[in-house]
């Protein structure tokens, strides 16, 4: 067994080296998601999904995480690379504007803003919950 894992320092480098330059070929995004899910749990938060149909479609709108806020709910969209396409987050929006206290959308990216719509990076989670 020994034999098998000889340049494991090496492979555990590379596979960090590809992590940290986005390259790494896998999908992240389950990763992420699991990563803020259990920022989330662990401040003894609640948290819930939401999905519903797209008109004229056979595919769905996604929200990967809705957080009470008082009588409002915060919800978050998590992208493992880029924030270029929210489109679900910001049709939930538009749709329980009423209910909706923040929208975030979480990824690697620095934080910014696009509209309602609030870029945050992963580590500013346990700050927004």
């Amino acid at each position: 067994m020994t034999l098998l894992f000889i340049d494991r320092p090496v492979t555990e480098n590379d596979i960090y080296a590809k992590l940290l330059s986005d390259k790494l070929p896998a999908n992240l995004g389950y990763l992420y998601e699991n990563l803020v899910a259990q920022m989330i749990a662990s401040s003894g938060r609640e948290l819930f999904y939401h999905t519903w149909e797209k008109n004229k479609s056979t595919h769905y709108y996604e929200v990967d995480f809705l957080v009470s806020e008082g009588s409002k709910i915060n919800a978050f969209e998590i992208k493992s690379s880029g924030t270029g396409k929210h489109e679900s987050i910001t049709e939930f929006s538009k749709k329980f504007s009423q209910n909706v206290n923040k929208i975030y959308l979480i990824s690697q990216k620095d934080v910014g803003k696009e509209e309602n719509l609030l870029l945050k990076p992963f580590y500013f989670t346990p700050f927004l919950i």
